[in-house]
């Protein structure tokens, strides 16, 4: 019988770049390697019953489920860009209903936010996670489009107004939205260590058996974990962001268990529900309504570009949320060779323009309003909106810059 071996990847090659799996990618090409027109017109074959039934898509599933998977390989930060705050307005002049609220629920709507241009996009938003660093939040696809029906012919509002304001209405008919995530959280839990005691057992088993040979044994004996563990650890990086350790799975575990906290802490990991309908409140805020009955108020609106940003050096960057909230004392202690600004249509690192200090502007009020950089023998400061993050290989695809102790 042959020998099996399983290793990491990233054990048998030293460095890898995700990117090099697709470069060259058509982004208009998406789910089946269909083009976004082929997808509307497959959705719009889906009641003509001569026509085959692989020619057909359900035209009330969100759009979004039909996107291309390329980019889901990397962070949002490197491949999302912020919306300019007049596109913001001009998104809601253009579809919010007569109270304000642009439902994602509807189908001209759903269509026209996210598949109206060449390739088929999505929203973010901003959260801080459990590591206190601020991410983008990719919105979710909601569970079925609005089909035009009414739950009553005396109800003139549609399917995802009532739903709303029945729960809004009747909250203790449905467990809310933290309970569901403690459930799932509980299950995870409970089924690592399930998965752990098993695996302990049946090796013991194996290193006791006097049958099996002692070579095997002894590479029996260096495995640490079964392929159902390794799955629940990346389950676990998937919905916290951070890597996975005992110490931090108790940690999680009891926050979840304290109703002190527990809120804070689900609010910090993957959202599990969607947005159904936003609102463009009086101060630019924009509310996000969620299918679970949860609101949360955003600064604002991040946009799926379809590609990475890739500098004119062939360096990958994305914009690096945290050093908005960084002191001028961390902002000194940056790498400038890591760190760069954007200049016309390329990002150039702080170290190539010859910046020697950079510090943060704010208001009177303290809202942040951008950096100041000073550039060697410029007499002018340079302002800038945003830095971004400069990637190099040893920088890994799926992990964003951030530790957490234990």
């Amino acid at each position: 019988m042959a020998e099996v071996r399983i290793a990491k990847l990233s054990d048998v090659i030293s460095g890898i770049d995700l990117y090099d799996f697709i470069k060259g990618y058509d982004n208009t090409l998406a789910y089946n390697g269909l083009t976004l027109s082929e997808i509307k017109q497959y959705r719009a074959n889906f009641h003509f019953q001569k026509i085959p039934e692989e020619m057909k898509l359900d035209p009330y599933t969100d759009i979004r489920a039909f996107r291309g998977s390329e980019m889901s390989l990397f962070p949002p930060e490197q491949h999302y860009k912020k919306i300019d705050q007049k596109d913001i307005y001009a998104m809601f002049e253009a579809y919010a209903d007569k109270e304000g609220w642009i439902n994602f629920k509807d189908k001209e709507v759903n269509e026209a936010l996210f598949a109206s241009g060449d390739f088929i996009t999505n929203f973010a938003y901003k959260k801080t996670n459990l590591a206190g660093v601020e991410v983008l939040e990719e919105f979710n696809i909601v569970d079925r489009l609005d089909n035009g029906s009414r739950p009553s012919s005396f109800y003139e509002g549609n399917i995802r107004e009532f739903e709303e304001k029945w729960n809004r209405l009747h909250p203790n008919t449905r467990s809310s939205y933290d309970e569901r995530y403690k459930e799932s959280f509980d299950f995870l839990y409970d089924n690592y260590y399930h998965y752990k005691a098993n695996f302990d057992e049946n090796k013991q088993e194996l290193l006791e058996n006097e049958y099996v040979d002692e070579e095997l044994k002894s590479k029996i004996d260096t495995l640490a974990e079964s392929g159902a563990m390794r799955a629940i650890k990346q389950q676990f990086y998937d919905i916290t962001g951070i890597e996975f350790s005992e110490e931090r799975l108790e940690r999680i575990k009891g926050a979840l268990d304290d109703p002190k906290v527990a809120k804070e802490a689900i609010a910090a990991m993957k959202d599990t529900d969607a947005v159904t309908s936003m609102r463009l409140e009086n101060n630019g805020k924009i509310l996000l309504r969620f299918d679970s009955g949860r609101e949360i108020l955003i600064d604002g609106l991040y946009n799926d570009t379809g590609e990475l940003l890739i500098t004119k050096k062939g360096v990958r960057a994305n914009e690096d949320l945290s050093t908005k909230n960084m002191s001028d004392d961390e902002l000194k202690k940056i790498d400038f060779s890591e760190y760069g600004i954007k200049q016309g249509d390329d990002i150039v690192s702080l170290q190539d323009i010859g910046a020697e200090m950079i510090r943060r502007l704010m208001s009177e009020n303290g809202k942040f309003l951008g950096f100041v950089v000073h550039i060697a023998g410029q007499k002018q400061e340079q302002i800038v909106e945003s830095l971004y993050n400069l990637y190099t290989i040893n920088q890994l695809n799926k992990t964003r810059s951030f530790q957490l102790e234990a």
